[in-house]
């Protein structure tokens, strides 16, 4: 049972650091953009 609930949260966490890497480089190339 702990062995599910730390791979949940490992799961959380690495889906949490994908969106935010993902979300950060989107808004690095639109601010590069000359728009």
């Amino acid at each position: 049972m702990v062995c599910q609930k730390l791979f949940l949260l490992k799961m959380l966490l690495i889906l949490e650091i994908s969106t935010s890497s993902s979300v950060l480089s989107f808004s690095i190339s639109h601010a590069g953009s000359p728009m």
